[in-house]
């Protein structure tokens, strides 16, 4: 029972949020200017701060470089299958580079990140440590998921001329890398000015403060303007993509990972929670706009990034559930 309470209280906050959005949408409380506007200001300002945060607020020399490693080498592995699989298995090429984007590139930001926030009591020991290697793991993934996209897309492009050198540029101006590595940046300062230390916190207040309460709009926020921008369409000549490809993001993907991790035997609690945060969450929202830009089939990454973000909510709860009942988590 107490494995149950705690998967229910993991997943109710984050599904409640997006049922909130869907709701106020359905009643036009929220309009689609508003969710333009707050998908821009999560995108543009509150999630690099959220990141920017999480990352100052950790140090270098407690990074565990095991699981860094393995998070990474995971990614690269995931993009390595899926990419056979559509060669192989996908005859239409405006929808390869979608399926292959979704098959690797979770929803980290706005799902993994208040998962994780959400799987430990607040300000424990655990959540604490769980929240510091969710940070260290997106400075590396986030910029990996980013680029790795932009290849998936290109590949399979339904029109050539693409000014790939432009396309990069874009991925580099991507606001959760540059507030990640400006993190980086403050991070390394510390490590080569140790007196620096932890000057923005403790000498101006007023900005960190500033910093901190606009990162705390990022998650909340963020799943209410997903939940508003769900459009449930008519999916008949889509479902023989979206089917597999939500089994192979939302159940292949992190039971494989989460498996091969607990054997190993090397994670404890909170690390397995961080790998369970980046890998058991849905397709990435900006994976559609993303396709749309890059002459995809936007249409079905938009389905995509829907039925695995409703899925997910289930799966999500029955691996909180199988690994607390185990005591991995």
């Amino acid at each position: 029972m107490d494995s149950f309470i705690f998967a229910i209280n993991a997943v109710l906050p984050i599904l409640l949020l997006v049922s909130l959005g869907y709701f106020l949408k359905r009643i036009k409380l929220l309009s689609d200017e508003f969710l333009a506007k707050g998908n821009k200001f999560c995108f543009y300002v509150a999630l690099p701060a959220l990141l920017f945060k999480n990352i100052y607020d950790s140090s270098f020399t407690n990074i565990d470089w095991k699981l860094i490693i393995f998070a990474v080498v995971a990614i690269l592995s995931v993009f390595t299958i899926g990419l056979v699989l559509v060669i192989l298995f996908c005859k239409d090429r405006s929808k390869k580079g979608v399926i292959l984007q979704a098959t690797f590139r979770s929803n980290f930001a706005y799902i993994g990140i208040p998962l994780a926030a959400s799987l430990f009591t607040t300000n424990s020991p655990e959540a604490i440590q769980t929240l510091a290697h969710v940070s260290l793991i997106s400075m590396f993934a986030i910029p990996l998921f980013n680029t790795l996209a932009v290849i998936s897309l290109s590949l399979f492009q339904e029109e050539k001329g693409t000014d790939i050198k432009k396309t990069l540029l874009n991925i580099l101006k991507n606001p959760l890398i540059i507030g990640t590595v400006v993190g980086i940046v403050f991070c390394l300062v510390r490590l080569l000015i140790p007196e620096s230390a932890f000057i923005l916190r403790d000498k101006l207040t007023f900005l960190y403060k500033t910093i901190d309460s606009v990162s705390k709009t990022a998650s909340p926020l963020a799943l209410i303007v997903l939940g508003g921008q769900f459009e449930f369409k008519a999916v008949k000549n889509l479902q023989k993509y979206i089917i597999p490809t939500v089994i192979f993001r939302i159940i292949v993907v992190p039971t494989t990972i989460l498996f091969i991790a607990i054997k190993m035997g090397i994670f404890d609690g909170p690390k397995i929670a961080s790998l369970l945060a980046l890998f058991a969450a849905p397709a990435a929202v900006a994976s559609a706009i993303m396709a749309k830009e890059m002459n995809n089939d936007h249409i079905l990454a938009g389905q995509i990034v829907v039925w695995t973000t409703m899925a997910s909510a289930i799966t999500i709860f029955l691996f909180i559930f199988v690994l607390k009942s185990l005591g991995y988590i």
